[in-house]
Parts: C-alpha cells; sequence; structure tokens
C-alpha cells in the first residue's frame, strides 16, 4: 500500500489551493472558540464577532476539499494502524487552523450509509435561512416516510413532529423516518442542489432504488462549509454543531479520542458499511475528520479502524 501516492497533490501549476476560502481571522476564531465551554453557541457568538454584523452573507458556493498541506508524517501515522484491504477505506482529514491534512481514497464514491443525514440538515438549514422552513413548524409523518431501523417514528404515522424535534432525532438517534419526513419538506431536488453549491462533486442522492453516493472528500468539503459559516447564519451553525455534538448510539471517533473531548459528528451504518465524520475541537484548534469504510466482511474491523485512525490523528495534531 503506497498511502503517500494517495495523498491530495499540489494542482498542476505546483501551487497549492486553499480548500475552502477562511480568513485567518476567522480561523483564530474558531480554534478559540473550540476551547470553550459549549462549542455550539461559542461558535457562533465567535463567528458573530467576526462577522460585525447580523446580517448574513454566506457564499453559495464553496470550493471542494483539499490539504493546504498534505502531511507525509500523518498519512505514514495512519497508514501505520490501518487493516490490509486499505482500498475499503477512504480517509480524508485536515486542520481547520493551518491547512494540515492528509487523504486516502478520498475522492472513491462510497455508500454514506446515515452520513447523508448531514446533508439534510445543512439544506434544512438553508431554508430556514431564507425562511422558507422554521424549527416550530409541524411535519404529519406520512406512510411514505416510514423507514424501518434506527428511530422512534415509524410507528407514528399520523402523527406530527416539528422541525426541531425531527432534526434532533434523526441526528441523535439516526432516525431514519424524520429523515424522510424531513427530505419530503425540503424535497431532494434542493437537496441534490446544496450537495453541488457546497462542492460536493461526488454526491448524489436518489429518490428511485440506486444506492446514494458520496466520498471521504466530499463529506469533509461539507464540514469545512459549515464550520466557515457558508451554510447558516452564526446562530445557525451554533444550532447544527450543538445537534452533532449530543452523544450518538453509534459513534466510533469518540472513542479514538481522550475522556472529555468535544467532537460533532454523524455516524452511518449499513451491512458492510461503518462511516463516521465530524469536527473535533483539539487543543491546537478544530479539524475536520472522514472515515468511510465499506465492502466490509466483518464490520468490527470497521468500527476498529475509525477509532484507531482518530487516535493517531488526534495525536499527531494534538500530542493528547
Amino acid at each position: 500500500m503506497d498511502v503517500q501516492r494517495n495523498l491530495i497533490a499540489t494542482s498542476a501549476s505546483g501551487t497549492q489551493t486553499p480548500p475552502y476560502h477562511v480568513s485567518r481571522r476567522l480561523l483564530g476564531a474558531l480554534a478559540l472558540a473550540s476551547l470553550t465551554v459549549d462549542p455550539g453557541m461559542a461558535m457562533a457568538e465567535r463567528l458573530r464577532q467576526v462577522a460585525g454584523t447580523g446580517g448574513h452573507d454566506a457564499r453559495e458556493t464553496i470550493a471542494p476539499w483539499l490539504p493546504r498541506h498534505p502531511s507525509t508524517d500523518l498519512a505514514q501515522s495512519v497508514a501505520s494502524v490501518l487493516p490490509d484491504r486499505s482500498e475499503s477505506i477512504a480517509i480524508a482529514v485536515v486542520h481547520l487552523v493551518d491547512g494540515t491534512g492528509m487523504a486516502l481514497n478520498a475522492d472513491d464514491v462510497v455508500p454514506p450509509a446515515s452520513l447523508f443525514k448531514l446533508n439534510i440538515l445543512a439544506e434544512t438549514y438553508r431554508q430556514i435561512e431564507r425562511n422558507r422552513v422554521n424549527l416550530a413548524q409541524t411535519i404529519t409523518i406520512m406512510p411514505e416516510d416510514a423507514a424501518p431501523g434506527a428511530g422512534i417514528l415509524q410507528d407514528r404515522v399520523g402523527e406530527d413532529v416539528t422541525v426541531a424535534d425531527a432534526l434532533s432525532l434523526m441526528i441523535g438517534i439516526s432516525d431514519n423516518t424524520a429523515a424522510f419526513a424531513l427530505l419530503r419538506t425540503i424535497s431532494s431536488r434542493k437537496l441534490n442542489e446544496c450537495t453541488r453549491l457546497l462542492g460536493m462533486l461526488r454526491t448524489w442522492f436518489y429518490v428511485d432504488e440506486r444506492p446514494d453516493e458520496t466520498s471521504a472528500g466530499d463529506v469533509v468539503t461539507m464540514l469545512c462549509a459549515l464550520m466557515e459559516g457558508a451554510i447558516a447564519s452564526p446562530t445557525g451553525t451554533g444550532q447544527m454543531l450543538d445537534l452533532m455534538t449530543r452523544v450518538q448510539p453509534s459513534a466510533w471517533i469518540r472513542p479514538g479520542l481522550p475522556p472529555g473531548t468535544r467532537v460533532a459528528h454523524k455516524s452511518g451504518q449499513l451491512d458492510g458499511v461503518r462511516n463516521d465524520a465530524g469536527i473535533v475541537f483539539g487543543a491546537t484548534g478544530p479539524y475536520a475528520l472522514a472515515v468511510l469504510t465499506h465492502d466490509l466482511d466483518d464490520p468490527a474491523v470497521g468500527e476498529r479502524a475509525i477509532t484507531a485512525v482518530t487516535r493517531v490523528v488526534h495525536r499527531f495534531f494534538t500530542g493528547a
């Protein structure tokens, strides 16, 4: 396995393209916010201070993710803990302050599993920002929304749930019915438009029987957009991070972090698939991490790989 060969490299001109257009002032604010008690609301307050206005002029597009400083040392550390079948693992990581990062198979198209719920979260908040949806409005659970698997709403067809509660259930316990009810509310067309506007070029959500698609690089692109404030206002950004910071039943990034480390993430699983991705608020500033595993004979292999990768990445960035 040649991990170095799979690193995101410089452009053909030899210059490295910043993964997102974030000012140093904003990055400093993000780093400070990551050290506070409440990462979501503190992030929102820091973003508000940086913006210097109550308004919101988020860009409609964002450049796809690339680390400004690909690190061979980080890639080697990650490679040292990977199982033999590295082709079944896709990784993207970038430190949001200095741009250090690495990638392995990050452009591979893979199943998102419940990571698609991050995109529903993003588009819902985009519509909240535009007053098309509000957190207090109710959604009636329809028969077509009911989905097996995780959640509690599949047995509540005909009942009403607020958008706020649906979002909380979708992220907190990965409620599939809540996700489909929200998707019906925001529309799959708008969801796919959102992925393109955020620069997620390998992500697609289908309304038929075709499997959804994403990539580790796309997931980190979305996480960077969230932290940049390109999805929602400071208040909305804080609310999204708060939802993702809550403890989830399935979590493989969290066990790889020192106790008490704050992480805003979303996990996902299907047969042979284990994924986890999020923002880790480390002592040196926040970093985005996505580890997506697929075609697993033993799902525990993927779970252990996500935790092991998280552990070495965190040690590389923080020394802890």
